[in-house]
């Protein structure tokens, strides 16, 4: 019997550099051209954001004290547009304030206050941890007997029926708006302000919020133009003044600082009319698709 020995060769295939150049040069490409298309979006984002807002009627309305947002280039500083970056001060945009600058927000130096590029409707936001906060002394209009407080929100925590998370408060008095879960709380010198809807805040819900400060016929709206939180039902919240302004955190326990994203507050010294509430919420809708009733 005859056995043949046959060797076999085997051919061993890999990338030449030349190969392993191109593959590399093409994921370069792809990246590229992924980053570059992020950003495009990001920029039409807030490019949408920022003509929403010139156009808002927030400006033409009377008794305006400070208008605080977060996409118009006037609104903070340019080095802090970076994600993460700690935010020492938020600029009010009200035509008054532009040109002289009043009305500014301030960190402390030990703040960690932040920036996030995408947030509510993708658009950049402040993300406060319910430890620190910005802050002015007075408004440069001085005093004010009422006030009218706008906001937009979005909890990063889970909200309770038991403790209250102080959302803004005045500089000198008692003058503070605080959630639960299931409740809101307006202080303006009074210790029994409170009103309650079922199931009213949650976990990463976006809101937009309207706080009347109005002495014995004080209220409170959520992402409703028509019905307050607690039904026909006014509070008395106090008569103190709305002095200065902090938002974040100055409040001791159970009144503890909000953990969450902020990126709108508008604040007026009087009591505005139920159609200016409408346009103001109509706007806050367009611009961070939130569902609003009653539009």
């Amino acid at each position: 019997m005859f056995y043949k020995n046959f060797t076999k060769k085997t051919k061993i295939s890999a990338f030449s550099l030349v190969e392993l150049s191109i593959v590399i040069f093409v994921i370069g490409i792809l990246i590229t051209g992924a980053t570059q298309g992020y950003n495009l979006v990001k920029s039409a984002q807030i490019s949408n954001a920022r003509g929403i807002t010139s156009k808002s009627p927030i400006a033409q309305i009377q008794g305006l004290i400070a208008w605080y947002e977060t996409s118009m280039k006037e609104s903070l500083n340019s080095s802090e547009l970076k994600e993460g970056a700690n935010i020492t001060a938020w600029k009010d945009i009200s035509p008054s304030s532009i040109v002289n600058g009043n009305n500014k927000l301030t960190a402390v130096a030990s703040s960690n206050i932040t920036y996030s590029q995408s947030a509510i409707n993708k658009i950049p936001s402040l993300k406060f941890t319910g430890s620190a906060n910005l802050s002015i002394a007075n408004f440069s209009q001085g005093p004010s007997s009422q006030a009218t407080i706008f906001l937009v929100i979005k909890p990063t925590y889970a909200p309770d029926g038991s403790n209250y998370k102080t959302i803004f408060d005045g500089n000198s008095a008692d003058f503070a708006f605080s959630i639960k879960s299931d409740m809101v709380r307006l202080n303006a010198g009074s210790t029994t302000s409170s009103s309650s809807s079922a199931n009213s805040f949650a976990n990463s819900g976006e809101y937009a919020i309207a706080v009347y400060f109005n002495g014995l016929s004080s209220k409170a709206f959520v992402n409703n133009t028509d019905s307050p939180i607690g039904g026909s039902t006014a509070l008395n919240s106090g008569t103190n003044q709305l002095n200065g302004f902090i938002i974040g955190s100055n409040r001791s326990s159970p009144f503890v600082g909000f953990p969450g994203y902020i990126s709108e507050v508008v604040i007026f010294n009087r009591i505005i009319k139920n159609a200016e509430r409408k346009e103001i919420f109509n706007y806050l809708s367009k611009k961070y698709k939130i569902s609003i009733t009653g539009l």
